[in-house]
């Protein structure tokens, strides 16, 4: 299949343009590992990479790029679960990465609730920027209460400042924004990079 071919078939243009230009909605829903269409199919936006491929339980799959603005997708070996990523660039190197839109939430329907009755008696704990470690991967959890934001993005050194690599995930219903960053490091310098109701860029914080 070819990657035209994949396009067509997992994505239309419209969707793939807000995936690969930051402003989709909702990233966790198309980034990462699903099903689809009967297939487990991997979909990565990496802006800055020449070539992708996908490491998964010591197989490799040259994934294939179906949007010119970096967005990447390969099918998943059989029976394997977890997966990272090696990243070729433009300058001839490259670097294996986590993928940040494999792993789930870190805040519960307890936190979740607490959080929207304005009663969670640790709630700096679970805004703002923590180290954590996830499915035994080190990184930082990231999150933000912007209900009137129609994206947040988390930029810093470790994305090259680029707002369409780190969109967040929403919360329904309290207006939390949250990531799970891997390989992010305590004294990492970021900030928050959010979108208005009209998708107009907002000051970053």
């Amino acid at each position: 299949m070819g990657a035209d071919e994949m396009a067509d078939h997992f994505l239309d243009k419209a969707t793939l343009d807000a995936v690969a230009e930051g402003r989709h909605h909702d990233p966790f829903s198309l980034l990462g590992l699903h099903h689809e269409a009967g297939l487990r199919v991997v979909r990565t936006l990496q802006p800055q990479a020449a070539a992708v491929t996908l490491l998964a339980g010591g197989e490799e799959v040259a994934m294939q790029r179906v949007h010119q603005a970096g967005v990447f997708e390969a099918g998943m070996p059989a029976y394997k679960r977890s997966y990272h990523l090696r990243i070729a660039t433009h300058d001839g190197g490259s670097y294996e990465t986590h993928d940040a839109y494999r792993f789930p939430s870190t805040l519960g329907d307890l936190d979740l609730y607490l959080l929207r009755e304005g009663s969670h008696r640790d709630i700096f704990r679970k805004l703002g920027a923590h180290p954590a470690k996830l499915l035994g991967i080190e990184g930082t959890v990231f999150a933000v209460w912007a209900p009137n934001a129609s994206r947040v993005s988390v930029i810093g050194d470790f994305n090259d400042w680029d707002g369409r690599r780190h969109v967040m995930r929403l919360h329904p219903g309290n207006g939390i924004w949250e990531i799970f960053i891997p390989g992010v490091a305590p004294g990492a310098k970021y900030k928050f990079e959010p979108l208005d109701s009209d998708g107009r860029l907002r000051r970053e914080r």
